[in-house]
């Protein structure tokens, strides 16, 4: 936001990116049961996606504690939460990663197992 609209990093900003985060899960979520005929129809692309959407959510619950830490810092101790932040911050943004690139493959799954069925079918 701050590149965008020249808006600090705050507790309301990290809030609304949490809440952008998770209505565009919503619409993941919304997009498999809609589509859930032709996803089902390739196996791998449905367990990419659903895995995909699990690492989402666990992305929004680790952003959700670090953002003020108030409820981490009441389950495990200000000092433990102040030496763990920048690891859950690393978390949280390999989940965002990895998120991404499981959908990328459940997006190229039907080519790929395409490709291999051609294959399969020169060697007979």
């Amino acid at each position: 936001m701050d590149a965008l609209f020249g808006i600090k990093e705050n507790a309301a900003t990290d809030k609304l990116d949490d809440l952008i985060v998770a209505v565009v899960l919503a619409a993941g979520i919304w997009f498999l049961l809609r589509n859930k005929k032709m996803i089902a129809a390739y196996p791998a692309m449905l367990a990419f996606y659903v895995f995909a959407c699990g690492l989402v959510a666990l992305m929004v619950v680790v952003d959700f504690l670090t953002n003020g830490g108030f409820l981490l810092k009441l389950l495990i101790g200000k000092n433990l939460y102040s030496d763990l932040k920048d690891f859950l911050m690393v978390v949280e943004e390999s989940l965002k990663i990895f998120a991404c690139s499981f959908i990328l493959l459940g997006s190229v799954s039907p080519w790929l197992s395409g490709a291999a069925g051609r294959i399969n079918k020169y060697k007979k």
